[in-house]
């Protein structure tokens, strides 16, 4: 248990990673139907090298904060500080299709 206490904490850089990518990530699905759909083409390569064990699991809890603050940064930057770029505003008052269940 402490070996891999030592391992996770070595890879502390992974969290920094995490949250540029996904500044970028939100920044560019804001913006662009281009940018939503590398958002979610790498958000399902995640969870494939996740469930393929390729990612070590005691790197998560970095990536997973990581994703909590670029995720924030990028909402408080584009939401408080500067408008709500106007994609995200006609998508999220766009009605739902008839398709969604809820």
């Amino acid at each position: 248990m402490v070996g891999v206490g030592f391992a996770a904490v070595e890879r502390w850089w992974v969290g920094i990673v995490a949250v540029f990518v996904t500044f970028v990530l939100t920044f560019a699905a804001d913006r662009s139907r281009a940018g939503l759909r590398a958002l979610v083409a790498i958000g399902l390569l995640a969870m494939a090298l996740i469930v393929t064990r390729t990612i070590p699991i005691a790197v998560l809890p970095f990536v997973m904060i990581g994703m909590g603050a670029g995720t924030g940064v990028n909402r408080f930057l584009f939401g408080v500080v500067r408008p709500v770029p106007s994609l995200r505003r006609q998508r999220e008052e766009a009605p739902a299709p008839d398709w969604y269940p809820f």
